[in-house]
Order: structure tokens, then sequence, then C-alpha cells
């Protein structure tokens, strides 16, 4: 199911990305400053002494120094917990105390649609590249050598 960037952009901003890690993750007394929405703790995604991982309220995004693991609330519960992205929407849904969206069956066939589409475009990707390669698109391939593009972009 797709969702709407508005109802993503909504919990979002409801929900301080601060609280969905920090239940988690114990907040380093001397480096955080919860005032200004800037927290600092031990990485949970490798094992550190040292606070490396540093969350923002403000941006709505973490960063680990150490590993360099990045992302928002959502990729925060799918690469930590293993939860499927709209397990995690629907999470953070909750938090924030918004519902989620109904799904549109028009969409979801939109969405099929949009699928098999993208599926023959692959195929005749590997049609067209098998021709270009085979015995076939020698003359295609000359000329593209002509005008100077190498095999790698070929």
């Amino acid at each position: 199911m797709r969702f709407p960037p508005a109802f993503l952009d909504e919990i979002r901003d409801r929900v301080p990305i601060s609280s969905v890690i920090g239940q988690r993750v114990a907040w380093d007394r001397k480096k955080t400053n919860a005032p200004r929405g800037d927290y600092w703790a031990c990485c949970p995604f490798h094992g550190e002494k040292s606070p490396s991982f540093h969350c923002e309220d403000k941006k709505g995004r973490y960063h680990c120094f150490g590993c360099s693991v990045s992302g928002d609330h959502f990729k925060f519960l799918t690469e930590l917990d293993g939860m499927s992205f709209p397990e995690a929407v629907e999470k953070i849904a909750d938090m924030a105390g918004v519902a989620m969206p109904v799904r549109d069956a028009q969409e979801e066939r939109r969405e099929k649609e949009r699928a098999s589409l993208t599926e023959v475009m692959e195929m005749a990707t590997a049609f067209f590249q098998e021709r270009l390669q085979g015995p076939d698109g020698a003359k295609a391939r000359a000329y593209l050598r002509d005008r100077g593009l190498t095999p790698a972009t070929q």
C-alpha cells in the first residue's frame, strides 16, 4: 500500500523522532540537550562505549558517526526491529493518534497496473540489450562506437 506523502509528513511532525528512538536507547545525559531536541546515545546498530549516535528532533533524522547509519522514524523501525514499511507507518500513526488512510480499491488497481507496466519495460530492456549484444547488433555497436560510446555505456 502506498501512503500519501502528506500523511507521512503529518505523522512525522506529530511524533518526535527522539520518542521513537528513546524506546530503544538510553540517552546520554552529558551530551544530550533535550530542550533543543538534540539527543546522543550509544548506537543501537553496533556495540560502542561512547555515544556517537545523534538524533535531532527538528530535522526528524538520526545519524551514527561510528557506523554511518542514518534515516528517519520509519527507517529506524524497519532496520532495527525488522518491521515492514507499512508496519512502521502504522506504529508511528498509532503513536501520533492519527487514523491510517483508508485503502482505495481504485488506487490498488492502479498500483498493480504500474507494477505490470514496470515488468513490461524490464522485459523490453532485456530484449533490446540482447539484440544489441548479439550478432544482429553489430552495425548498431559500430555506430555507437563511432559516436564515442564505450562498451560499458552501450
